[in-house]
């Protein structure tokens, strides 16, 4: 079944990866970009032009969706409550526009998750990345509140790299988590918003 999916951080990483999986597997994209010149034109994919922090921007992107994945990330560009401030506006515009679905993707290490993550990860989780962890740790407290039909993905340690479908996934918190490329867990999100297999659940994809 095709899908209209507003996708919110999709200049990059796993959002980038998303759009073009999705579009190409035949699902309409609507994409909020501060900078859309970074995305190519395609069918089915409508640009639009805008920060995640402006609510009207926001819910001209999730107008005629089914559903919706918050992609968001820290940058030197956004301010260090971007994800959790902005994803809070996607739920409420959500909620105005009747939009159920919502995947949002997070971090491995985060919850329950922390003991799956190497022990350097843990000592840098509370040092260098101790904001961005905070961050996506109150996004994570955000959606499980937000009363949509939900799911949280926690990746592993990420890296560019395409779809291989060499890849794990599950809620067991005593698996240990092994780097993922980011167009595996684009597939992922994309396999998770069709089928739903995960709802109000907090899965981790790693290889």
């Amino acid at each position: 079944m095709s899908l209209r999916i507003a996708i919110f951080g999709a200049t990059r990483g796993v959002g980038l990866a998303l759009v073009e999986q999705a579009t190409a597997q035949g699902h309409e994209c609507r994409v909020l970009a501060r900078e859309p010149d970074v995305l190519h034109d395609a069918e089915r994919l409508k640009v639009i032009s805008g920060n995640v922090l402006d609510p009207d921007a926001v819910r001209l992107t999730l107008e005629g969706c089914d559903c919706a994945v918050v992609s968001l990330s820290a940058s030197g560009k956004n301010p260090k409550t971007i994800c959790a401030d902005g994803t809070q506006i996607v739920i409420d515009e959500m909620k105005e526009l009747g939009v159920p679905r919502l995947v949002a993707i997070t971090s491995l290490g985060l919850g329950e998750s922390e003991a799956q993550v190497p022990w350097q990860f843990r000592g840098l989780m509370k040092t260098l990345l101790r904001n961005v962890m905070q961050d996506k740790a109150r996004q994570e407290e955000v959606v499980r509140s937000s009363g949509l039909d939900w799911t949280i993905v926690r990746p592993s340690g990420l890296w560019d790299g395409p779809h291989t479908g060499d890849y794990r996934t599950g809620t067991d918190s005593t698996t240990l988590g092994k780097s993922i490329n980011r167009g595996d867990v684009a597939h992922f999100v994309l396999k998770e918003l069709s089928e739903g297999t995960y709802l109000h659940q907090t899965p981790w994809v790693m290889r």
